[in-house]
């Protein structure tokens, strides 16, 4: 793509610190407020959402590291 390495890299950098400042300022002005609704509003639903959500990527995990070592073990 004729773009330099350092400029793409600049670019990557500038995007992403605009982009999670401005998530981290709509979660500082918003998060507590929007937190409470919904836990108020879909408490059980939500809850169990979020632990299957954890609970798969924690199995996921597992699952890549014990290829990653099955793999080490066997090459």
């Amino acid at each position: 793509m004729q773009y330099s390495v350092g400029k793409f890299l600049a670019a990557l950098t500038l995007g992403r610190i605009a982009r999670y400042s401005l998530l981290a300022f709509v979660a500082a002005h918003y998060g507590r407020q929007l937190l409470t609704t919904v836990m108020s509003q879909l408490g059980q639903p939500v809850l169990i959402v979020v632990v299957g959500l954890i609970a798969a990527a924690i199995t996921a995990l597992i699952f890549v590291l014990a290829r990653k070592y099955h793999k080490r073990v066997h090459s």
